[in-house]
């Protein structure tokens, strides 16, 4: 089994550089608005003219049947060409969750070439919820977070190249933040009345895709689920030793208070995808922001970090009670309550190693629907790990 090595690299540095600058505070919003102004933005698509991909192969009706498969590798993508040219083979600039245009169309073009075909949200959470659906003999689902112009914008045309669908995690403070909208309530903390929305608006604007751009991109190529609420993905800065909204209880703050706090973050978070965005928004799934469930640890010495002060357990609980799926970064949660596996791709990955650490995970049963631990005795019993 991989872990999260990667994800628990950039959360590391997160909180690293938080706890460093104490009450100085994150100088940005979050770590993937480390933005480059030389790089695309909501407002302008790529050109995949210049990526010299040679003839698009010609696409066969996907076949879909009922045979169940064991997994569903699930990849996450973040930004594309922010730091790099869209040409490089690998994305070596300052933000490790910027792709390449080129790396991108390289792990596409793979997965193609090796009979893999996208499932839309739709598809993947009836799967996972044991339902039966019509799939494609290798089934894929690709993922892209926080809802970034430069990704969702640039993978549109390479999507279709190959006729594939990809899901944005979406949140809905950033959309907001970048239509100009920043009216998320204050929380009472111990030092007073706190934003729950640091750098919204200026961090968000030509960077993050408003709710109208969102809309705009073509149905057929595009899904939404949710990934945080108003202020669930904002990286605080009142509280330096745990700057994570949605897992950390903040000083002054009851235990009572906290819980509400979450819920209603969430809740209004799957309010507004709806009213935004319709029925392309899955409301089963849930992407973890910074995969931080509030887990103590685990068997691997490479885990995401998971900064957190609330009542221990209450967050995975909850994710457990309210969401068919909850994506996190940690291949030995998948199968857990209903946490699910997510390979999160990242811009040093040369083509060789995307390549044999997606097999790997694949081969040791990241992706799988049953937790791998408990696999022989859930199969043998007919039923899922609860």
């Amino acid at each position: 089994m991989r872990t999260a090595k990667v994800l628990a690299v950039g959360f590391g540095f997160m909180v690293t550089a938080v706890l460093a600058l104490g009450a100085v505070g994150w100088g940005v919003n979050q770590a993937a608005h480390a933005v480059d102004p030389g790089q695309p933005t909501a407002a302008a698509a790529a050109d995949i003219g210049v990526l010299n991909l040679g003839p698009a192969p010609h696409l066969e009706p996907v076949r879909l049947s009922y045979t169940r498969p064991a997994s569903i590798p699930v990849l996450v993508y973040h930004q594309l060409d922010n730091g790099c040219a869209a040409t490089s083979p690998v994305c070596s600039g300052h933000e490790v969750e910027s792709s390449s245009e080129h790396q991108f169309a390289e792990n596409l073009a793979w997965l193609y070439a090796h009979g893999f075909r996208t499932v839309t949200a739709a598809q993947y959470a009836a799967w996972a919820q044991g339902e039966r659906v019509a799939l494609p003999a290798k089934p894929v689902f690709l993922t892209a977070d926080n809802g970034i112009g430069n990704m969702l914008l640039g993978a549109t045309p390479l999507l279709q190249r190959f006729g594939f669908t990809m899901t944005a995690m979406v949140v809905t403070g950033f959309a907001d933040g970048a239509s100009g909208d920043c009216t998320a309530p204050e929380i009472m903390t111990s030092s007073g009345l706190v934003s729950v929305q640091p750098g919204c608006g200026k961090d968000n604007k030509n960077w993050d895709m408003t709710w109208q751009q969102l809309q705009a991109l073509p149905a057929n190529t595009w899904s939404f689920a949710l990934e945080a609420g108003p202020s669930g993905h904002f990286v605080q800065d009142y509280n330096p030793a745990c700057p994570v909204f949605l897992a950390c209880q903040e000083p002054g703050e009851t235990t009572a208070r906290y819980e509400q706090r979450v819920a209603g973050e969430l809740s209004s978070g799957e309010a507004e995808l709806r009213s935004r965005l319709g029925t392309r928004a899955s409301t089963a799934m849930w992407t973890v922001p910074y995969s931080d469930l509030g887990y103590r640890g685990c068997e691997q010495d490479d885990c995401t970090p998971q900064p957190t002060t609330g009542p221990p357990g209450w967050l995975a609980a909850y994710a457990a009670k309210s969401y068919s799926i909850a994506f996190v970064e940690d291949a030995y949660r998948n199968g857990i309550h209903h946490d699910r596996f997510r390979f999160d791709v990242q811009g040093w990955m040369t083509q060789k190693y995307f390549v044999s650490a997606l097999t790997a995970d694949i081969h040791d049963g990241d992706f799988a629907f049953y937790h791998e631990a408990t696999a022989t005795t859930s199969r043998s019993g007919g039923g899922a790990s609860a």
